[in-house]
């Protein structure tokens, strides 16, 4: 996901929201890369398909 200008931090928040309230499970979370650059997002992608 890519969050320029913290576009989707309130996307994030709910996401948080959610796992502290029992309904969604962290790992769920933990499966999505965050990055406000692209490239470092581009590198998450990569690193994580090598995986």
């Amino acid at each position: 996901m890519l969050n320029i200008n913290d576009y989707y931090t309130p996307l994030i928040s709910l996401f948080d929201h959610m796992i502290e309230q029992g309904f969604v499970k962290k790992e769920y979370k933990d499966l999505i890369i965050i990055d406000g650059n692209s490239k470092n997002l581009i590198e998450g992608l990569v690193s994580h398909k090598g995986e």
